[in-house]
């Protein structure tokens, strides 16, 4: 359950991030290095990044 709502918590406020930058998914990923698919799945809680992960720096560094 933990896990759960640790992913709703990642994905709302990635979406919240996502579109506070006004950039595209396209231009986040491509500043991220990940796929387009992968941020598709981030933002719908299908998965959620190890936060020491290369994706979850990535998307910090993309969206910032």
């Amino acid at each position: 359950r933990s896990s759960d709502l640790a992913a709703m918590r990642f994905y709302d406020k990635l979406n919240e991030l996502a579109e506070d930058c006004n950039c595209t998914a396209k231009e986040i990923c491509r500043a991220a290095g990940i796929s387009e698919a992968s941020f598709s799945r981030y933002r719908s809680g299908e998965r959620v990044p190890d936060s020491d992960s290369e994706a979850f720096s990535g998307l910090c560094s993309g969206i910032a």
